[in-house]
């Protein structure tokens, strides 16, 4: 969880709102009580309570993004208006907000500040980047796992052409999932694949069905690295932290979980090692270390007990 301290300081320095994806539907989550729905949906907070709300519906990403209209030309429009929604119901807000409490106050103000949000992160995109031709509009989703990513992954790659936004956070496969994997001949769900038992055949499977997930981030980081920026490419200005809430699914083992950190050639991140720490060293360690490379500067991060020694090759 993301300690409020931390995020208010990298939505500072950013000046600008994360954006959480995920692949799978939230509003499906099975059996679960409130609190363990907020952990499943999402990977982001604001603060120690409030989450940063999943989508997982490509067409509502991109209006959120680019602005809404059927053509380009209804888009450029939509996102040159200045006045914002909520202008036409300031009146009622304020009457609204007299009759609350202190606490539905706090609360009304902050979901009426992400929807300025969304608004001002369009109108930013055009004023920014009035050169840039945007696609067309993706229509449903798409039936397989990769082709469904690698569409999120473009989404992606966009804000960060656009400088819609500057932090992206995707949540490629939700805990407990049943998502089944027949294009590639996988028809066992996804969490019952991962409880294997030791067994080889499945283990076999199970390795099949994790390479797939590799090969199409695969697909993200050879975008991000086909688009020059600056002296380098867009994946050198970018950090990408890929990894999995458990060492081993099969007996819910979470220490010593694999993470991969990819970019960050701007950010003094050396690559092509592989980095051993001793057991018991808070993930959020990177982290924390990680928002140092961003000039994010913060005493602790989660439940961090300090920085990651030769993060950058020194």
């Amino acid at each position: 969880m993301l300690d409020q301290i931390a995020a208010q300081e990298f939505r500072q320095h950013t000046q600008l709102a994360s954006l959480e994806l995920s692949l799978d539907r939230l509003d499906l989550v099975g059996t679960c009580d409130n609190t363990t729905c907020a952990f499943i949906n999402t990977l982001s907070w604001a603060s120690p309570t409030t989450q940063v709300p999943g989508e997982d519906n490509p067409r509502v990403v991109f209006e959120r993004l680019f602005g809404s209209g059927d053509t380009a030309e209804e888009r450029a429009v939509r996102v040159q208006e200045d006045r914002s929604i909520l202008d036409g119901l300031s009146q009622e807000i304020a009457m609204l907000s007299n009759k609350l409490g202190g606490s539905d106050r706090a609360k009304l103000g902050e979901y009426l500040g992400s929807i300025r949000d969304v608004e001002q992160r369009i109108a930013r995109a055009e004023s920014t980047n009035s050169d840039f031709d945007l696609p067309e509009r993706p229509v449903g989703v798409p039936d397989t796992f990769r082709e469904y990513a690698e569409l999120m992954f473009d989404l992606q790659v966009l804000t960060f052409q656009a400088d819609v936004t500057r932090v992206t956070t995707f949540m490629m496969a939700r805990e407990n999932i049943n998502r089944a994997y027949n294009e590639i001949g996988l028809p066992e769900a996804h969490h019952s694949m991962s409880h294997h038992g030791n067994n080889p055949e499945k283990m076999k499977d199970f390795s099949k069905l994790n390479t797939y997930h590799v090969e199409t981030l695969a697909y993200y980081l050879n975008k991000l690295q086909s688009i020059p920026e600056a002296d380098g490419t867009l994946l050198d200005s970018t950090v990408v932290l890929y990894g999995k809430g458990m060492s081993d699914g099969n007996t819910h083992n979470n220490y010593s979980v694999p993470v991969v950190v990819i970019g960050g050639r701007d950010n003094g991140l050396q690559g092509d090692r592989h980095l051993m720490y001793p057991k018991g060293t808070a993930l959020a360690n990177l982290s924390l270390s990680l928002l140092d490379k961003f000039e994010v500067n913060v005493e602790r991060f989660g439940n961090s007990t300090g920085h990651l020694r030769l993060l950058s090759g020194v």
